[in-house]
């Protein structure tokens, strides 16, 4: 048996993690490492493995949770320390659960002399740049869980991203961390999901998380393998899923459709509920319902009828029966326009090219949530019908 790094044959006395530690570390003076000497250094390395897990958010706190398995069971991993953000206000879910179950704790930033438990890094939703010199410290390098089937979806995001752009598919990929630019490194492990038609981001974080966690264990569990058959990425397919905020949760009427104001609601309302302006109020907007799924769900139908019926005089000035199965009405709202709530479990509102969406709760600011009937009653019949619009 017999180790070769950069060409270098040794003879097969037995090497300690510390030896191949120094060894890796000199080589990444020169820059970074390559894969294939990782996957050397990997089949030689003896476990337990003293892991460094540096994450924030309840994405993070699934992966996490799993390496504290292993460390309880201790064959597979013989050290953890935690690296998270410390907040303005409370405890990040990581930092949380790490007080709680007693795994060694610091906050961002460190240096590589802060760390102890340096022979592979991961770093999972963590959202900081880690530089060079800490990547070096570790000898086995540093694995991230991402969010999203790289290169698809770099970024702070992806899942909030795919949820937006209506994408049917989505996943997690396990990659290696390379210093200076966020989510470039070889891909080492995939798995992809289905994304429902009516999945909010929400959902698909729960499902991922534990997706993410599933695979680190198995790279962690097989690193030579997964080391030695690590893919690069495709330089076709790249997209970026840049970080939200409120900002993104404010709905224009006049330029989305229902359908592209429903996926803004199914991605960011778990994060920043929808916002429009009522009488120079923030309102709200929660519940979303598009014309179709009311129709197959049994909502009342007959809405979008009476709304209907009073809105359109017919040519013949006789009213007609609208069939029950309109999934439109025939008289589009306005961008913005509330076609009224009395007696309504749905608050149908106009957005552009004649699409409607609706919604079951609306919340003033400063106010309790409303349904459509108390909205209706306390604000919309306040004012005439020509004000009966979102801005």
């Amino acid at each position: 048996m017999s180790t070769r790094v950069h060409g270098e044959h040794h003879s097969t006395s037995p090497i300690d993690n510390s030896q191949l530690c120094q060894a890796r570390v000199q080589r990444a003076a020169f820059g970074t490492v390559e894969i294939q000497d990782l996957a050397i250094l990997a089949s030689n390395f003896q476990h337990p493995l003293k892991v460094t897990f540096f994450g924030t958010d309840n994405f993070s706190l699934r992966s996490l949770s799993v390496l504290k398995q292993e460390l309880d069971n201790g064959n597979l991993i013989g050290k953890l320390q935690v690296v998270t953000s410390k907040l303005k206000k409370g405890k990040s879910p990581v930092e949380g659960y790490s007080v709680a179950v007693g795994l060694p704790l610091q906050h961002w930033p460190v240096s590589a002399q802060d760390l102890s438990a340096t022979d592979i890094g991961v770093v999972v939703s963590f959202g900081h740049l880690i530089p060079a010199g800490v990547i070096n410290a570790f000898s086995l390098g540093v694995l991230n869980v991402h969010g999203s089937l790289l290169p698809a979806y770099r970024g702070a995001a992806p899942i909030i991203h795919a949820v937006l752009n209506g994408d049917t598919c989505t996943g997690i990929t396990v990659m290696r961390i390379h210093p200076y630019r966020f989510d470039v490194g070889e891909i080492l492990s995939c798995g992809s999901v289905e994304v429902g038609q009516h999945t909010k981001s929400g959902e698909l974080y729960d499902t991922l998380s534990v997706l993410g966690a599933q695979h680190l264990l198995q790279v962690l569990k097989d690193l030579p393998h997964h080391y030695s058959n690590a893919k690069p990425q495709p330089s076709e397919g790249v997209s970026y899923a840049r970080k939200v905020s409120e900002k993104h949760a404010v709905i224009s009427w006049e330029n989305s459709t229902a359908e592209e104001i429903y996926r803004q609601y199914l991605a960011l309302d778990d994060h920043y509920p929808l916002t429009a302006v009522w009488e120079g109020v923030l309102v709200n907007l929660r519940e979303a319902v598009l014309p179709s799924d009311a129709v197959s769900a049994g909502h009342p139908d007959r809405d979008f009828d009476d709304h209907c019926r009073k809105e359109i005089e017919p040519r013949d000035g006789q009213e007609h029966d609208i069939p029950r199965r309109t999934t439109k009405p025939p008289a589009p709202l306005c961008p913005g326009q509330l076609a009224g709530g009395k007696g309504k479990s749905v608050l149908w509102v106009g957005c552009a090219r004649s699409s409607i969406i609706g919604f079951k709760s609306i919340k003033l600011k400063g106010k309790k949530a409303m349904n459509p009937h108390d909205f209706h009653n306390g604000f919309i019949s306040k004012v005439s019908r020509n004000k009966w619009f979102f801005k």
